[in-house]
This record gives structure tokens, sequence and C-alpha cells, in this order.
């Protein structure tokens, strides 16, 4: 058996609970297009350059945006807490991969070029902890970047499900339960999938976070006016539609010296 074979066996294996899903094949298909993190990678080489550099992936998955760093020529290295995800990684990724508890990393201060944290912090319970490991390890006058989904945006980003993150996280877990063996077998699962996200994070609430650091981009508008198809003929006017109510919150700071 080759190694992509391994691979594609241990997903499946990860996976198989997703098994009766009806976004099952898109769910699989995202985690065989590493491609698709050269997006994020793109906006960090706007600010630095990734060859040779040694690049965190806080929350890995299963190695996607390492292998795309990867590609670049960086030194990536990833942490993750899923014992299942890690392995994924480890199969296909040549950077380090750590299993960890997500909380304290076990890095030195001022060790990375770069941090990055790709739709991670809607899974953490600390958020403050996290933040603060995250820009602990970053080096002084160096580059992190995280994109999260947007509390304010009305359609739930995994699971395209209308209002809920607008909706008190106790209350969307309530009308949930409820739910539960009344609804379509795929609705169901997508709710309990919300179970294991904590967190939906307003603009506010991540500038509050952030508040250490020196902020370089917070959810771009030309990004916010391609994702619903408008010219960038008023930029300015979208600037304030684009901070509150992008799909994702798109985040590049700077650690000052």
């Amino acid at each position: 058996m080759g190694k992509m074979d391994e691979y594609l066996e241990a997903l499946d294996d990860f996976l198989r609970p997703l098994k009766n899903s009806p976004c099952y094949e898109s769910i699989r298909m995202s985690y065989l297009n590493p491609e698709r993190f050269s997006y994020w990678v793109g906006w960090i080489e706007r600010y630095a350059a990734l060859d040779d550099a040694l690049v965190l992936d806080f929350g890995c998955g299963s190695g996607g945006l390492l292998l795309a760093l990867e590609a670049r020529g960086a030194r990536g290295i990833g942490v993750e807490v899923d014992r299942k995800l890690c392995d994924l990684a480890k199969m296909q990724c040549k950077s380090d991969i750590f299993f960890t508890d997500g909380k304290e990393l076990p890095f030195p201060d001022e060790y990375f070029d770069v941090c990055m944290s790709i739709h991670v912090l809607e899974h953490v319970i600390d958020l403050e902890l996290y933040i603060k490991e995250l820009c602990r390890v970053l080096k002084p006058g160096c580059i992190g970047l995280i994109e999260c989904p947007n509390r304010f945006y009305p359609i739930e980003a995994h699971t395209n499900l209308p209002i809920l993150p607008i909706i008190p996280k106790k209350l969307t877990d309530t009308i949930s339960r409820q739910a539960y063996g009344k609804i379509s077998p795929g609705l169901e699962m997508k709710l309990r999938g919300l179970e294991h996200l904590p967190n939906y994070i307003s603009y506010f609430k991540l500038k509050n976070l952030l508040s250490g650091v020196k902020i370089l981009e917070f959810n771009p508008t030309q990004r916010f006016l391609a994702e619903n198809g408008w010219t960038t003929a008023h930029e300015n006017l979208f600037r304030a539609f684009a901070l509150m109510f992008s799909k994702s919150h798109l985040v590049i700071f700077k650690k000052e010296k």
C-alpha cells in the first residue's frame, strides 16, 4: 500500500461518523485539496518572506496549511489537539507535528517568524490564553494571521444554517437539543456538530483580544466586496460593513518590538 493509499484509508476512518451526512463528499474533498490554503499563504507573503521562515500552524488539523507552506520553502511546525488529525498530518507533511492539549505551547518565547491560525478560534474555550500563547511564541517585529467565522454574518460557516451565529450560544444549544429526533438526520448531524463550537466571535471581541499587537489588516474591504460581487468603486463607503459583516474575520497583525 502506497503512502497516499494509507492516508486515504486513515482519512476515511476519521470521517466515518459523517458518512451519512449530505455534505460528506464536500468535507472529504476539503481534506484532499491543500491548495486551498494557498489563499492564506498569499496574504502572509504580502508582509513576510516565507522561504526558510519558521512558521507555526496553531491548530493544524490534517496538515493542509503546512503543505502549502512547505511548497513556499517555509519550515512549518504544526500543533493539534485531536490525535487522529495529528496522525493524518504526520502522514502527509514533512513538518514537525505536536500533539498537545491546546493550552500552553511547547515552545520558548519569541521562537517563530510567522504564526497562523485558520478557523480554530471558534473551537477554543479559553480565547485569551490561546491568543496569549500565539503572541508569546512570535518573534518581535514578525507577522501573525488569524481567520475565524464572524458572529455577525447571518450564515453559520460550518453548517450553512441561518441565524445561529447571532443567537446566544446557550439558546442555540437548547434549540438544537429540542430538535433532535424531530428533523432530518442530515440536519440533526449539523446541529450536533455545533456543540463543538463554543465561540462565535464578533469584530469587537476579536479586536479586544488582539489589543496588544499592531493590526495590519482587519477584514480587508476588497475581500468583502469580492465575496458579495460588488465593485471597488465605493470601497471607503463599505469599510464599516467589511469590519462588521464579513463572512469570516481575517486579521494580519505584527508583534511590535
